[in-house]
C-alpha cells in the first residue's frame, strides 16, 4: 500500500507542478507585470473606458441573441414535429461555425454586405457599411450561438416528459405547459448557457479585429497595446481587466449547471414523447431557423467562391491562382498548423485522462482545489493567456519562445478542460470496484491506469482529441502573440493577409482549415459516434 501511495504522488506532482509552471506562473505573471501605477494610467484612459462600456453592451446584446437562436434550434429539435431530414439538416449546420475560426464568419459578412460585397455592391448596387457594433453583433450572434444550442439541447432533452403528460391531462394548455414546466426546468441551465456564451463573446477577439473598425473592445484594445506600441505592460493590465469578468461568468456558470444537476427531475425511464407544438409556431420557428442556416450556408459559400475569385469586388472572374501560394510559405503554415493541432490535442487528451484518474479518482487532502486549477483555464480568455506565455517563458530560466513548443503547450493547456472533463464524465459511468480489484491482485497505480483506466476511456479520449485538434488549428487569440518566422500558423496568417489585401489567398487557406476539420470529423464519426452528437456529448 505505501508502495501505491508513492507511485501515485509521484504522478500526482509531476501533474501539478506542470499546473503551477505552465498555467499559474503565466497568470501570475501578467498580473505582477504591470505596476499599480500601470492599472491606474490604463484605466483612466478615455478609450479603455469606452473600451470597457462596449464590451459589455456587445456581450449582453450578442449572447441574449446567440441563446434566443440556440434556443429555436433546441426547441425545434424536441419540441415540434418537424421531418427528421429537416432536423439532421439543422444539426448539421449547427455544427459547422465549430468548424472554422470565429472570426471567419466576419470575414464571409464583408465579403457578402462589406462596401465591395457580393448582395450589397454586386446583387443590389447599394453602399452599406458593416463594420461597427451592428457588423459585429450580428456576425457574434451567428459565430456563438452553435454554443448556446448544444447547451440547450441537452437541457431540453433531460426534461421529463410524463411532468408534460401529467399537466395535459389535467387540461392545461401547451403555452401554460411551456410556462409552468419546460421554461423553471430549463432555466438553471439556461443561466449557465448564458454565462457560457458571454465567456465566449466578451473574450472573442478574431470577430472585431476584423469587423469592428474603429468600435474598440478590450481584446482589439489589447492587441493594439502590443502591435502598435510594443506596450506589454499596458496590454496586460487590459489582460487582467477582462480577465476578471470572464472568470467570474466561467464560475457563475460551473455553480448553475451544478444546482441543474441537482434540480432536474429523474426517475425510471419513459417512453412518452415531449409536447408537440405544431401550427403557426412550429412554422414560425422552423422558417427562422431556416433563415439562418441558409445564411450560414451563404457565408461558407462565400468563402470557396471567394478562393476561386480573380478580385472579390472587382473583377469576378473565376481562377485557380490563389491556390498556388499554397507550394509557398502559405502552405507551411497550413502543414504548422496541422502539427501543431495534433501535438496539442493528442497532448491535452493524454494529460486529462492521467490528471481524470490520479487527481479526480482518487480521494485524498486538497483533491478539490486541484481539480478546479485543473479545470480552470477554460475561463482565461486565449489573449490574456498568449501574454502570460509571452511574459513567463521569455527569459531564464525557461525560454520558449520562438519555439513550437510555446505554441504546442499554450494550446495544450488551453484544450485541458474541455478533454479533462470529458474524461470524468466517463468514469462517473465506471464503478470503482475494478480499481480496487486490480490493487489487491497486486497492481501499481500506473500499471492499473494502462490496463484498466485507459482502455476504459479509449473514447472519451479519442472524443477529446478531436475537439482539442479543432480548438487548436482554429485558435487565433493564443497563437498571435507567440508565433514565430519558423512557427507561423494558418490562423496568424489569414489574419495577415487579409490586412495586406491578399483576400483571395486568405480564402484559400481559410479553405483548407474548414477542409481538414471536416476531414477529421468524418474519421470520428466513423471512428467514434454516427452523427453530430460527438458535439453533443463532448459538450455535456
Amino acid at each position: 500500500m505505501s508502495r501505491l501511495l508513492h507511485s501515485s504522488n509521484i504522478v500526482r506532482f509531476c501533474l501539478l507542478t506542470a499546473v503551477l509552471i505552465f498555467f499559474v506562473y503565466p497568470v501570475v505573471k501578467t498580473a505582477v507585470t504591470p505596476a499599480l501605477k500601470d492599472y491606474i494610467y490604463i484605466i483612466t484612459r478615455p478609450r479603455t473606458i469606452r473600451a470597457i462600456q462596449n464590451s459589455v453592451f456587445i456581450t449582453l446584446l450578442s449572447t441574449i441573441t446567440a441563446m434566443f437562436i440556440g434556443f429555436c434550434f433546441a426547441f425545434v429539435q424536441h419540441y415540434t414535429n418537424a421531418s427528421k431530414r429537416l432536423k439532421v439538416f439543422l444539426h448539421w449546420v449547427t455544427i459547422i461555425p465549430l468548424l472554422s475560426p470565429p472570426f471567419i464568419i466576419a470575414l464571409a459578412w464583408i465579403l457578402l454586405f462589406g462596401p465591395r460585397g457580393l448582395v450589397t455592391a454586386k446583387l443590389f448596387k447599394a453602399s452599406f457599411n458593416i463594420m461597427g457594433w451592428r457588423g459585429l453583433w450580428l456576425v457574434q450572434s451567428i459565430a456563438f450561438y452553435p454554443y448556446a444550442y448544444l447547451t440547450l439541447y441537452g437541457i431540453l432533452q433531460v426534461i421529463n416528459p410524463e411532468l408534460e403528460a401529467a399537466a395535459n391531462n389535467l387540461g392545461s394548455s401547451k403555452w401554460r405547459i411551456f410556462h409552468d414546466i419546460i421554461l423553471p426546468l430549463a432555466l438553471p441551465g439556461i443561466a449557465s448557457g448564458f454565462l457560457l456564451v458571454g465567456v465566449y463573446v466578451l473574450a472573442d477577439f478574431g470577430n472585431p479585429i476584423f469587423i469592428a473598425g474603429e468600435w474598440p473592445v478590450l481584446p482589439t484594445l489589447i492587441y493594439g497595446r502590443i502591435s502598435g506600441y510594443y506596450d506589454i505592460r499596458g496590454a496586460s493590465a487590459l489582460a487582467m481587466i477582462l480577465l476578471v469578468p470572464t472568470m467570474i461568468m466561467y464560475l457563475l456558470s460551473r455553480w448553475t449547471m451544478q444546482r441543474r444537476e441537482v434540480s432536474v427531475i429523474t426517475g425510471r425511464g419513459s417512453e412518452l414523447r415531449h409536447t408537440i407544438y405544431g401550427g403557426l409556431l412550429k412554422i414560425v420557428l422552423v422558417t427562422f431557423c431556416l433563415v439562418i442556416a441558409v445564411t450560414i450556408l451563404a457565408v461558407y459559400g462565400s468563402l470557396v467562391l471567394g478562393a476561386f475569385v480573380q478580385t472579390w469586388g472587382v473583377h469576378w472572374n473565376l481562377t485557380t491562382r490563389h491556390w498556388h501560394a499554397l507550394y509557398g510559405p502559405i502552405g507551411h503554415t497550413f502543414v504548422n498548423s496541422l502539427i501543431v493541432g495534433l501535438l496539442a490535442g493528442a497532448g491535452a487528451a493524454i494529460f486529462s485522462s492521467i490528471a481524470s484518474d490520479f487527481i479526480y479518482r482518487p480521494q485524498f487532502r486538497s483533491r478539490a482545489i486541484w481539480d478546479f486549477l485543473i479545470v480552470l483555464p477554460a475561463a482565461i480568455p486565449g489573449l490574456s493567456l498568449g501574454i502570460g506565455y509571452l511574459l513567463a517563458f521569455n527569459q531564464p530560466p525557461l525560454v520558449l519562445t520562438g519555439t513550437w513548443a510555446i505554441l504546442v503547450i499554450a494550446l495544450l493547456i488551453w484544450n485541458i478542460p474541455l478533454t479533462y472533463q470529458t474524461c470524468i464524465a466517463a468514469f462517473e459511468q465506471i464503478g470503482k470496484e475494478l480499481d480496487e480489484a486490480a490493487f489487491n491482485l497486486g497492481a501499481g497505480a500506473f500499471y492499473k491506469f494502462l490496463t484498466v483506466s485507459l482502455p476504459l476511456l479509449k473514447s472519451p479520449i479519442f472524443g477529446g482529441f478531436i475537439m482539442g485538434f479543432l480548438r487548436a488549428i482554429t485558435n487565433l487569440s493564443i497563437v498571435i502573440f507567440l508565433i514565430s518566422p519558423g512557427s507561423n500558423v494558418a490562423t496568424a496568417e489569414i489574419l495577415n493577409l487579409y490586412q495586406y489585401g491578399e483576400i483571395g489567398q486568405a480564402l484559400v487557406l481559410t479553405v483548407c482549415l474548414f477542409g481538414a476539420a471536416l476531414a477529421v470529423i468524418a474519421i470520428a464519426q466513423a471512428v467514434f459516434v454516427k452523427g453530430g452528437e460527438l458535439f453533443v456529448k463532448l459538450q455535456r
